[in-house]
């Protein structure tokens, strides 16, 4: 059998983010294990100081003032105009050789510890092809505004698309991680979507796997104005439009749509749906792979 060796492969891409790209820049590059990142930002050609950040960056890694707390970094960057933040990724993507990918938008963070956990749980467990976490929620001074605690996500409602922010919560980008593997065999991002085209990942990764719920925290989703999911209009339409399955399964989420603005409604249950989890046994200080069931998230 061979030995696992992580490699994260990490893209973030940014434009005029200089509010917030230090503490993702940081995030990223103070993780500490037994793996390596090879991490790539995409700038757009950004006029806020953002490539002056990024240099300063660069200039403290290579010259050890910031300093590894891995097996090894490989950080970089480039800037200039681009097709758009999920052509920027695709291209990042093509440019790292990991074998552990994520993208890090550049307004949010990952949590300490958070890449260690995940080649852990990677390394013991070779049938988990992607994963996510709980989250938070941060505000645009990084205070803390939310925590949630998500339940399983079993893989025929995330093939369908019914973890879309209505029906159910969101699957948070920020907190999943997944095999270079499985991001081959399903594509890469579609760039024909121009908000939701990490949605639309979500369902093809789900076409070949269950996703995984490490019953842990691995980063901060950070809310701001500028954000494209702010545009919640403009990324539904294109939601709506990837949603396949039954007709029952589209027509419960235009209805959810509608719903969702009448007080007091319930979101679309999970009660009796079951789906893979990993969760941490104090006793023996490992992870072990369970069985969660759903319930009224």
């Amino acid at each position: 059998m061979s030995v696992f060796e992580p490699v994260f492969a990490i893209v973030t891409p940014s434009y005029n983010q200089a509010a917030f790209l230090p503490k993702t820049l940081e995030s990223v590059l103070t993780q500490e294990g037994d793996f390596r990142i090879d991490y790539l930002v995409k700038d757009g050609g950004s006029s806020d100081g953002s490539v002056e950040i990024l240099e300063r960056f660069k200039g403290m890694v290579d010259s050890g003032e910031l300093p590894c707390r891995c097996r090894g970094v490989s950080f970089r960057y480039e800037s200039g105009p681009d097709g758009g933040q999920y052509e920027a990724i695709n291209a990042g993507f093509a440019q790292t050789s990991g074998n552990i990918m994520a993208w890090l938008n550049s307004d949010d963070m990952y949590l300490p510890g958070a890449l260690a956990t995940v080649s852990t749980v990677l390394g013991r467990f070779p049938q988990v092809d992607w994963l996510t976490s709980n989250h938070i929620k941060l505000n645009s001074l990084g205070m803390l505004m939310e925590l949630d605690m998500v339940g399983p996500f079993p893989r025929r409602m995330v093939q369908r698309g019914l973890y879309n922010g209505r029906d159910n919560r969101f699957i948070q980008q920020e907190s999943t991680f997944w095999r270079r593997s499985l991001w081959d065999k399903a594509g890469g991002l579609d760039i024909r979507y121009r908000y939701a085209a990490d949605f639309d990942l979500w369902t093809r990764f789900a076409r070949e796997t269950d996703l995984v719920l490490v019953d842990t925290l691995l980063a901060a989703f950070r809310r701001h104005g500028n954000q494209k999911t702010a545009a919640f209009d403009r990324y539904e339409r294109e939601m709506a439009s990837m949603v396949t399955g039954s007709p029952l399964d589209k027509a419960r989420m235009l209805a959810s749509r509608a719903m969702s603005r009448v007080r007091g409604l319930d979101r679309i249950s999970l009660c009796g749906l079951t789906a893979p989890a990993v969760t941490y046994c104090r006793e023996t200080d490992t992870w072990r792979m369970r069985t969660l069931r759903g319930t009224r998230r």
